[in-house]
């Protein structure tokens, strides 16, 4: 996901898909990249495969 200020978290839901091997932000609202890491926390704590999560901010981003 790239410039997405104005999402506010990732629906939980993306966890439950199957092929998810990675979530990664660009310049991204902090409070998504909460609901990310929240993600990938509850598929480790399920046993699931790793998720990997990636966090990129330009150093013009606002949060």
């Amino acid at each position: 996901m790239k410039n997405c200020a104005d999402l506010q978290e990732i629906p939980a839901d993306f966890g439950e898909i199957a092929t998810l091997e990675s979530i990664e932000l660009h310049d991204c609202s902090v409070t998504t990249e909460d609901s990310a890491r929240k993600i990938v926390q509850e598929q480790e704590e399920m046993g699931n495969n790793p998720l990997n999560l990636y966090i990129h901010k330009s150093y013009y981003a606002e949060d």
